[in-house]
């Protein structure tokens, strides 16, 4: 009789046990918490210069955002600060797939009023979905700003003949739980699988 108990008693709280940690599982799932950003970079990985802000000279400008693995059913919502001094447009993305270059973009900048007021600091939000995203193995996102001037051409790098000029003032993210498409499931389960790399 006593062994029949005990053995009630070891599976209640097993059980007990088994309750407490998916509940604090699911508790950070659908919590919303901010994202550490990494420095700005160009496609080389060299910083741009940050004496007070960051002042981006590229039209490619890229950083990391540690996720740390937590990416199904998220999204990221970001808000950037700048200044877009020669601008034309400036858009923002996170990377997709293990193609260098595969970032669904999405434009933050310019308007003509926010041409004509190019000093100005501009504050915008994009909310992205990253269940679908390639994580790096430091448990990172890449996140890219691609920017045009006037003088722009087709070129991703431009070396010395680009004359990109904008003021990153801040940049804010938070992860939040959404619900997230079939296709984005699909692709989150064939990542994990295949184990897709960045090239």
């Amino acid at each position: 009789m006593v062994s029949k108990i005990t053995k009630k008693q070891i599976i209640y709280a097993a059980v007990f046990v088994l309750l407490l940690f998916f509940l604090v599982v699911l508790s950070q799932f659908y919590k919303t918490h901010p994202v550490e950003t990494g420095q700005i970079e160009n496609i080389d990985g060299i910083p741009f210069p940050k004496p007070d802000h960051t002042v981006i000279t590229e039209k490619l400008a890229h950083a990391d955002v540690y996720v740390n693995n937590f990416s199904f059913a998220r999204v990221l919502k970001i808000t950037t600060t700048f200044q877009p001094l020669n601008t034309t447009s400036l858009f923002i993305g996170i990377r997709e797939n293990s193609f260098w270059l595969s970032y669904p973009k999405y434009e933050i900048c310019c308007t003509t009023e926010q041409r004509d007021n190019n000093t100005s600091s501009i504050s915008a939000t994009v909310t992205i979905p990253i269940t679908d995203k390639l994580i790096d193995t430091n448990g990172s996102l890449d996140l890219m700003f691609f920017s045009t001037n006037a003088t722009s051409t087709d070129k991703e790098d431009e070396g010395i003949s680009d004359k990109t000029m904008w003021i990153l003032e801040d940049i804010q993210i938070t992860s939040r739980p959404t619900t997230p498409t079939i296709p984005e499931i699909k692709d989150y389960i064939l990542s994990r699988f295949k184990h897709k790399k960045p090239l």
